[in-house]
Order: structure tokens, then sequence, then C-alpha cells
């Protein structure tokens, strides 16, 4: 039971989800879609805005709406 098995792995195991990544990516630059974030608290969505701002292009607009659905629990 001790024993340890090393597997080569000779192929890029993100190929498929990259090549439709990048797919998507061209069809929203092509349409100029609008993207709404949308997740809970502290799941990375400033960190995603401010990574793909940089990444944008020039001309691009870009803004940011931060709101609350609904009242606070007391």
């Amino acid at each position: 039971m001790d024993r340890v098995r090393i597997i080569e792995v000779k192929e890029d195991i993100l190929a498929d989800n990259e090549a439709m990544a990048a797919e998507l990516r061209a069809r929203l630059k092509e349409k100029k879609i609008l993207i709404n974030l949308m997740a809970s608290p502290g799941a990375g969505k400033t960190t995603l805005l401010l990574k793909n701002r940089s990444k944008a292009s020039t001309g691009c607009t870009q803004g940011q709406s931060k709101g609350q659905d609904s009242p606070p629990l007391s």
C-alpha cells in the first residue's frame, strides 16, 4: 500500500477549456457584450475585474456598479 505511482501527462489537460474560452472571448469582443458579475462576498469579483481592466484594449468603456439586492438582516 505504500507504493507510489507517477503518471506522466503528455498533453495539456486544459486545452479544450482554453479553446472554448478563446472562442467565447472573440464572440464577446465582436458583439461588444457586457459582462455582469454576481457572486458572494470574497468570491474574487474585484480581483477579476482589476486583472481584466489591465488587459482591456484602449477604447473599451468599463464601469462598475455596486449594490445590495436585499436589505441587511437586523
